[in-house]
């Protein structure tokens, strides 16, 4: 190692013994999600398939339905969100990075970390949530979640504009298949 840097480890010498109880559990929650996804799609599916179920002529009536589409799906996601762990590195990394924005600012904050492979953009969104998380006491596991549900339900949104030309009906039903991927 040349004068002036040092070796830093990205492993752990020894790994922690798999708690098997943990592992199953975290499992179990996992299947449950999904099977309620899947029962919830399909409900959907079903009520979208029906001729009598979408026939609207007001608008108001297919964006409050849209509405409720991405309502349901932003309250699923979120619930696996709390439910579900998300990869220990990622999080780790951003609940990390968003305590530090929070502390320091923009300013020299790649010198004050000793890991970061974002780029700014990002790290704005990571600054005003560990802004948030300083307010309510810390930065959750679930707080570093609401960026990617909130994207996800925007790209729903905009999925369902960009078919609405093709038909009420057809619209949704991209959107309802994107929304509870």
């Amino acid at each position: 190692v040349p004068s002036g840097y040092y070796a830093v480890n990205w492993y752990k010498e020894e790994a922690a013994p798999v708690q098997e109880e943990t592992t199953r559990t975290g499992a179990m929650q996992l299947i449950l999600c999904c099977a309620a996804y899947a029962l919830l799609f399909l409900g959907l599916w079903r009520l979208i398939k029906r001729p009598e179920a979408l026939k609207t002529r007001a608008k108001g009536q297919e964006l409050l339905q849209v509405a409720l589409l991405l309502l349901l799906a932003a309250a699923a996601r979120m619930l696996v969100a709390a439910l579900v762990p998300g990869y220990d590195v990622d999080i780790g990394c951003f609940r990390a990075w968003a305590t530090q924005m929070a502390q320091s600012g923009p300013v020299d904050f790649y010198q004050s970390v000793s890991f970061c492979d974002y780029p700014p953009g990002y790290l704005w969104i990571l600054w005003l949530l560990g802004l948030i998380g300083r307010a309510l006491g810390g930065v959750s596991e679930w707080l570093v979640k609401i960026p990617s549900v909130a994207a996800d339900i925007t790209l729903c949104a905009l999925l369902y504009k960009s078919a609405r030309a093709r038909g009420h009906r057809e619209a949704l039903a991209l959107c309802l298949l994107y929304a509870f991927n």
